[in-house]
């Protein structure tokens, strides 16, 4: 329960906020605004999201179903599952589901049938996959649904499927239209909360499943789009596996270089499955590989199997007779029974082997410790103590950096000033070589992004060359089916199909591009800054480069499409045929129109890149502008003795309101620890 203490400080921190945004004044001083008030939102609505994240089959279900106990998250369920469920705390249990039409349902336990859990049950309807659906992109054609792009009724675009999902899907276009047949929007859930009664002191802290980060059929992305939401990340990573797994250690460095250790974890799960040895050595190497983002303490060997065992065995009269159970349900839920049978059955040998006896006492304390369950539920309690702390330290370190940024201003127009009534001469020099580093810095970009021209859009590019591999297999898909379709209707819905595809094929292309340059020009900015400061002293303006690539990436996606063209010869072919010397001329046409095509792709391409180019640069020039101009007026300016006292003095004013603010959020901090 979080105490009066606690909500007094959380006011105060919204406060902070409040004040902060009111004096900011519209000045550049390096905090995404945005950001910040998605933070302030979640802290005022006590939202603190401890995302559970891994690789597929890693075990995250199991885990959270352990730290529950009970079997509330359906397991056993492949990686085409895209449920994502947020776990809060509730004195009884429900579950709310939002779907895509926009009506939500609540489903609440029944007093009076306290034996019939209709919770979970629901929870579990909604969240699981039937088998046999299990090998097409799911998420992505409910995706799809939501935007319009697959009606129920018309052509699947089962090739753009499987482009964009990664998942073979030939001679599976029957299991997808029933698939769609059955999906409605009243149907897609678009977010799941589930109450439960969480024993963790912190109100707020909400536990969230997700997909495995490297699913296929568009359903990492889900999970993705939950990390910068995620207060806290706990990374699951099966022991079975190698520990240095290229994939999840390329996931890591991608996703933690930016966050606190203290909101972080390793969960190496199935640990029964190894021997002692095999996990301290495996333990020995996370920590050794990781040990940068993770404490040690918080890299942790478990397998949440054996806490599930110990929460079942507590509903039968001996293990004998849970082991019988769990024979009896092998058939039912494939192999899991059969791993649980297998695990209590070393509990059960192990301890028949020390000479002990197998009583149910004996075997709940053999399976608790082997599970290691103890250390990880203490280690997220005493996380859970310390949650709300943490939460108002994010926001108050991320004001206070602003408030460091505008004093750094302030000191520096102060230093002039004082420069300017003491050395007039030397005073000027100085504002010329301010001016002059600007420039440079300026000119260093432009320089840059002439090179970004030259790599993306150049005669021999990497980028051209893709897109003319594109044309010219796409080209050759049509032109074959020209040859041998005979019905107007199939070769109007293939055209339509490859048309469609192609478009989509460059539109990935394109997204894929925009990130590389998003990821170039902020590495050279970094750079830049760095050089700038560590030579000159001086800090040089920033530019927010995601929301430049953002305004020219929606500005910049032209629709490619050759099917208007084709509508008249297929008119004509309907009505009457064709002879084979105007069989001929299409099928060049065709070519010739793919060729326009992939020269258009190239052009938006390029239009992407000169339209991110010109906002990159319009907004630098109108930051250095700015910085130049306040610079000029303050040296072009003929003040005398008591105005240059005044704006000195006007400054440190300005100065003291900003100092005062930053001490108010230092107090906070330091109260909080």
């Amino acid at each position: 329960m979080i105490g009066q203490r606690f909500q007094e400080k959380k006011r105060a921190v919204l406060d902070i906020v409040e004040r902060y945004k009111a004096c900011r004044e519209g000045m550049e001083d390096g905090v995404d605004l945005d950001f910040l008030e998605q933070r302030a939102r979640a802290l005022e609505e006590e939202r603190y999201i401890l995302l559970v994240i891994g690789e597929v089959k890693a075990g995250k279900s199991t885990l959270i179903n352990a730290l529950l106990g009970e079997r509330i998250l359906p397991t056993h369920v492949l990686q085409s599952s895209s449920a994502i469920i947020e776990i809060c705390k509730s004195d009884k249990k429900f579950v709310k589901v939002r779907y895509a039409d926009g009506h939500e349902e609540i489903i609440s336990d029944d007093v009076a049938t306290l034996d019939v859990d209709k919770v979970s049950e629901h929870l579990r309807r909604i969240a699981a996959l039937p088998d046999r659906f299990r090998e097409i992109p799911t998420t992505l054609i409910d995706d799809w649904i939501v935007q319009g792009r697959i009606v129920p009724g018309q052509p699947v675009p089962i090739d753009e499927l499987q482009a964009a999902s990664g998942l073979p899907l030939d001679r599976r276009e029957n299991l997808i239209e029933e698939y769609i047949q059955g999906r409605q929007l009243k149907d897609i859930p678009q977010e799941i909360v589930f109450g439960f009664p969480l024993k963790y002191g912190f109100d707020g802290l909400r536990l969230v499943d997700s997909p495995g980060v490297n699913a296929v059929g568009g359903v990492q992305d889900r999970t993705f789009a939950y990390l910068r939401r995620a207060n806290a990340i706990l990374f699951v990573h099966p022991l079975t596996a190698p520990i240095e797994s290229s994939s999840f250690k390329k996931f890591v460095e991608r996703t933690l270089p930016d966050r606190d250790r203290e909101v972080l974890f390793l969960v190496l799960t199935k640990s029964g499955e190894c021997t002692a040895a095999e996990v301290k050595g495996k333990v020995d190497g996370a920590r050794s590989l990781y040990g940068q983002w993770f404490a040690p303490e918080r890299i942790i060997p478990i397998d949440s199997m054996f806490k599930v065992i110990a929460d079942e065995l507590l509903d039968f009269d001996s293990p004998t007779a849970l082991e019988r159970y769990y024979e009896e349900r092998w058939s039912d839920e494939d192999d899991m029974y059969e791993r649980k049978c297998d695990l209590l059955g070393k509990v059960l040998n192990r301890l028949s082997r020390g000479g002990a006896d197998a009583t149910r006492d004996a075997v709940l304390r053999e399976l608790r410790q082997r599970s290691n369950f103890d250390a990880l539920e203490r280690l997220l309690d005493e996380f859970s103590s310390k949650a709300p702390e943490l939460q108002l330290r994010e926001l108050l370190r991320t004001v206070r950096c602003g408030y460091e940024n505008r004093l750094a201003a302030h000191e520096q127009n102060i230093a002039l000033l004082e420069q300017k009534k003491r050395h007039p001469q030397t005073f000027d020099q100085e504002i010329e070589r301010v001016q002059q580093v600007l420039e440079e810095y300026r000119r260093a970009l432009n320089d840059f992004s002439e090179k970004m021209q030259r790599r993306y859009t150049g005669v021999d590019t990497d980028i051209r060359k893709e897109i003319q591999k594109l044309r010219d297999t796409y080209a050759a898909r049509v032109t074959r089916q020209i040859d041998s379709i005979e019905e107007i209707g199939s070769i109007e819905d293939s055209i339509r199909k490859e048309s469609y595809d192609f478009n989509d094929q460059v539109g990935a292309l394109l997204r894929d591009i925009a990130e590389q340059i998003r990821k170039d020009y902020s590495n050279k900015m970094r750079e830049l800054q760095m050089e700038v400061k560590e030579q000159h002293r001086i800090t040089v303006p920033k530019i927010d480069v995601d929301g430049t690539i953002e305004r020219a990436r929606s500005t910049s996606e032209k629709e490619l499409t050759i099917w208007e063209r084709f509508k008249r010869w297929l008119l004509k072919r309907f009505f009457g045929g064709l002879t084979a010397r105007e069989a001929e001329h299409w099928r060049s046409e065709f070519r010739a129109e793919m060729d326009r095509v992939a020269d258009k792709a190239l052009s938006i391409i390029s239009d992407f890149l000169d339209k991110y180019q010109s906002t990159f640069r319009a907004e630098l020039q109108r930051l250095i502008n700015a910085r130049q101009a306040a610079l000029e007026e303050l040296k072009v300016q003929k003040m005398e003795s008591e105005k240059i006292l005044q704006r000195i003095e006007d400054e440190g004013k300005k100065k003291k309101v900003v100092q005062e603010e930053k001490n108010r959020v230092d107090e906070i901090l330091g109260d909080i620890g």
